[in-house]
Formats: C-alpha cells, structure tokens, sequence
C-alpha cells in the first residue's frame, strides 16, 4: 500500500496530478485545497495518500498534510459518501469548519458542498459528528466557520475564483479578522496586493 509519495510534479490538470517519483509516474486525484499549496511544476512534491479503487481499478489520492488524508478517510466511511464528494467537501470546507456545522447541525452549510443535497447533507450532519476527531468546538468556532463561509460566498460574488476567495479569507483570518464583515475587508486587502 501506498502512504506517502516525494518526487517532483510534472502535471497539474485539475482535480489530477502527476508525481514522477525516480521515473515512475504516479496520478494523484487531489483536493482544491492540496492544488492550492502545490509548488510549480518541476518542483519536489511530498504528499500523504490514500490508495482506494474505483471500477475495479486502482486510484491514488493526494493530501499535503495527514489530517487532510485522515479526515477524507473519516469522510468516505461514511454511507453514500465516496471519494468524489470526499474531495469536493475538502475542497470546500477545513477540519475545523466541518467539526463546526456538525455540532451545530448546520445543514445550510453543508448543501453549499457541490453535488450535496438537503437529505445528504442532514446524513453528513450526524455522521461527522461521531466520525470527526474529537475536538473542542467552541460557539465562537462555530461563528468563525459561518463568517469564512459567507465571506467567501461575498469574494465569489463580486468575481473571485472560489481558490482566491478562500486563500485570500484564510490569510484575513490569520491577521485575527473574524467576523465576516472583517473577514471580508481583510480578504479584499489581501486581493489587492495581487
């Protein structure tokens, strides 16, 4: 089985990537959040992966870090969740944020997943909340995930890509912005140096 792989990215065509670890090629499917901390082509790559099959045949899965592989692993374990919706909800939502709307019961939240309904949604609401790793989560965390959420639906509103929204909402969080409004100025602070 497969863990880990370090080489040197030739290809990046979304959601799949190619590692050439000592002349072998390896495809990686890989989240948006992993397509976004990747170095350029050329560069020396490490990623953490899961080794599933789809049809019979092998597929690997990438993560930059082993809580993003443990928490799609968490996901998928999940009935009527397989790695395509796996990779969307890490697309579009950190540990964090879905440890939030679990305890919440944010089902809202949860359909703004792509190829997420109110009824899987609801499932996922329940299902996170034993599957996830246990974590404090506090109202104040619960707030900041909505806050995020909604700055980044603003971002995507006013003509931002959905990877720019989030980088560009993660950095204003880091710089102690936390309310959405602040979030939001933050974010578009730091879409101007751009």
């Amino acid at each position: 089985m497969i863990a880990r792989l370090q080489g040197t990215l030739v290809e990046v065509d979304q959601p799949h990537i190619v590692i050439d670890v000592a002349g072998v090629g390896y495809e990686l499917e890989v989240p948006v959040t992993t397509l976004a901390e990747l170095p350029g082509l050329s560069q020396t790559v490490t990623l953490h992966v899961h080794q599933g099959v789809r049809d019979e045949k092998p597929v690997l899965f990438g993560f930059t870090s082993r809580a993003d592989r443990s928490l799609f692993q968490a996901i998928t374990k999940i009935s009527g969740v397989g790695p395509k919706m796996g990779l969307a909800i890490l697309s579009t939502y950190n540990l964090d944020e879905l440890s939030g709307f679990a305890a919440n019961g944010d089902v809202a939240a949860l359909t703004q997943i792509p190829g997420v309904g109110k009824r899987t949604a609801e499932r996922l609401a329940v299902e996170l909340k034993s599957r996830l790793p246990d974590a404090p989560i506090t109202s104040a965390q619960v707030g900041k995930a909505g806050g995020a959420m909604e700055a980044r639906a603003a971002l995507v509103a006013l003509g931002y890509s959905e990877k720019d929204a989030r980088s560009a909402v993660d950095l204003a969080s880091k710089d102690g912005a936390s309310t959405t409004d602040a979030l939001i100025r933050g974010a578009l602070k730091q879409l101007s140096k751009v």
